[in-house]
């Protein structure tokens, strides 16, 4: 009796290991990375206006921040821009009027060539004024690229932005990748296009994604996977994409188990 029931209930725990663990099949490690984009602007300014945070997820198209040329830069001083820019625009109209006649004449041999390029000078002056001003009016407002969450915010209201430098990092909702290492002796039975799974503890379901790179020469397990049995051993980057609709679900950083479909 006792033991039909040892036999018993080994027979119980086999089947609920069986169950609740994990598949026995070959793995490989890795971790899901984002594409981050940072939002930045060609031209320097103060930090006039933000309008997002940390964790918000604004939509495509909405504001991001404003700069402008001078702290408390007031509306009054916008409208001075704009104004400046229609005179600037008038100008080019009539510098290129005046070249265009003139162009006119010398065909005739009316005018000299000394004016025509005096002419032409004025209106490449002109052109180059219109520019810079559509650009202090149109880019010291960044908008949002890609519907997304803000990941980090790096200036503060009043802070001077240098040109270029991102005020904010936005991780869109469809840029997310799987990312896992595979040995050299494994590589051949990989290829563009092919199916993975990737687990994790916690996904109520198994990651289903698509390979779309893989690297052409080795490089050292990165330490963010570093384990007893990886450490330091040579491997192949591979990544793979996600569908849109899970993508958006994964957080950048979850290591995951990666098995070939």
């Amino acid at each position: 009796m006792n033991t039909l029931l040892r036999f018993s209930l080994l027979m119980l725990s086999f089947t609920l290991l069986t169950a609740c663990g994990k598949s026995s099949a070959p793995f490989y490690q890795g971790y899901v990375e984002g594409e981050w984009i940072y939002l930045s602007a060609p031209q320097s300014g103060y930090l006039e206006t933000l309008n997002v945070a940390r964790g918000e997820r604004p939509t495509k198209g909405s504001k991001a921040y404003t700069l402008s040329g001078e702290q408390n830069t007031s509306q009054s001083a916008s409208a001075a821009l704009e104004a400046q820019l229609r005179a600037a625009e008038a100008s080019l109209k009539f510098a290129a009027a005046q070249l265009k006649r003139q162009e006119e004449l010398a065909k005739q041999n009316f005018a000299s060539a000394a004016r025509t390029d005096e002419l032409l000078t004025s209106q490449i002056q002109a052109a180059a004024q219109v520019r810079v001003l559509r650009e202090q009016l149109t880019n010291k407002t960044v908008y949002i690229p890609e519907n997304g969450e803000i990941n980090e915010i790096y200036y503060r209201l009043g802070e001077w932005v240098p040109a270029g430098q991102p005020v904010a990092s936005l991780l869109p909702n469809d840029k997310r990748r799987i990312r896992f290492f595979v040995p050299e002796t494994q590589l051949s039975g990989l290829r563009i296009g092919q199916m993975i799974e990737a687990r994790c503890d916690g996904c109520p379901a198994p990651i289903v994604a698509t390979i779309n790179f893989i690297s052409a020469q080795t490089e050292y397990t990165p330490p963010v996977i570093y384990s007893q049995g990886s450490r330091e051993k040579l491997v192949f980057r591979v990544e793979a994409l996600p569908a849109p609709q899970v993508a958006v679900q994964l957080r950048p950083g979850l290591p995951v188990e990666v098995y070939l479909k």
